[in-house]
């Protein structure tokens, strides 16, 4: 009969976690701001480009919001302001062009 023998081990694992703070968050974008500003264009100008389609339909005021906002985030763009403007104002122009699509579907 043959006995088998297990040798026991104890492994030890430590991780550090990383503490990110909104100025090191931002300092990063600040770095990826040219992969950044691809994605913004993406959104602002497909998403808002349907939400004026949408707002056509509805009414010439929402035509103007759409486009003021989409219009907006891509001028600052344009006009490399910092990255936390954009996205302020690519957020912006994202809930204006949900809020028109909201109303386009209830109409």
């Amino acid at each position: 009969m043959e006995t088998l023998v297990y040798r026991q081990e104890t492994i030890s694992v430590t991780a550090k976690v990383k503490n990110i703070n909104q100025t090191s968050l931002w300092k990063n974008i600040e770095f990826n701001r040219f992969s950044l500003i691809v994605l913004v264009l993406g959104l602002v100008g497909c998403i808002g480009g349907v939400a004026a389609a949408c707002a056509v339909q509805v009414h010439v005021v929402l035509l103007a919001a759409v486009v003021f906002s989409s219009m907006f985030a891509l001028t600052m763009v344009l006009a490399v302001a910092p990255m936390r403007t954009i996205f302020m104002a690519t957020c912006i122009a994202l809930v204006v062009d949900v809020l028109v699509f909201s109303l386009w579907f209830l109409q």
